[in-house]
C-alpha cells in the first residue's frame, strides 16, 4: 500500500526553513519525493497567486462570452424568472468580486422602517390595551 503524504505538513515544515532532508525524516517519505511535493505545491501557489491577481478580468470575461453566447432565440424561450435570477447573479457577482456591495439597501431601509412602524403601532396599541384592562383609564 501506498504511504499517503501529508503534503500541508511537508510545506509547513518548508515554510520553516527545514532542509529536503529534514522534512522527508520529520515525515518517513523519501527526500526526493518532498521535493517532487514542493515544486507541485510551488506550482500551484504561483498559479492560484496569478489566478488571484486576475479573478475580475476572468469572471467578466466569463460573463461577456456567456451573455453572447445567449441568442435572442434563447432569450425568448427563457421565462421572467429565468431571466431575472439570471440576471441578478450576473450583476451580484460582478459587485462581489469588484469589492462593492451586493446587499440592496433600499429594501433593507423599507424592512427597517416597516419594523420601526409596527413597533411604534404596538406600543400605541398597548397603552390603549393597558387602559382597558385597569378599567377604561378612569
Amino acid at each position: 500500500m501506498k504511504k499517503r503524504i501529508d503534503t500541508d505538513k511537508v510545506v509547513a515544515l518548508a515554510r520553516k526553513g527545514k532542509s529536503n532532508k529534514d522534512i522527508a525524516l520529520a515525515t518517513g517519505i523519501h527526500f526526493n519525493t518532498v521535493g517532487t511535493v514542493l515544486k507541485r505545491y510551488e506550482l500551484n501557489e504561483k498559479e492560484i497567486q496569478v489566478f488571484d491577481k486576475s479573478k475580475v478580468s476572468i469572471l467578466k470575461d466569463l460573463q461577456r462570452r456567456i451573455i453572447n453566447s445567449i441568442s435572442d432565440d434563447d432569450l425568448v424561450k427563457m421565462n421572467a424568472y429565468q431571466k431575472t435570477t439570471m440576471l441578478g447573479i450576473l450583476i451580484d457577482k460582478e459587485r462581489l468580486i469588484a469589492g462593492q456591495s451586493t446587499s440592496n439597501q433600499q429594501v433593507l431601509f423599507h424592512i427597517v422602517e416597516q419594523a420601526c412602524k409596527a413597533r411604534n403601532g404596538l406600543e400605541s396599541e398597548g397603552e390603549n390595551t393597558t387602559d382597558r384592562m385597569d378599567g377604561g383609564g378612569s
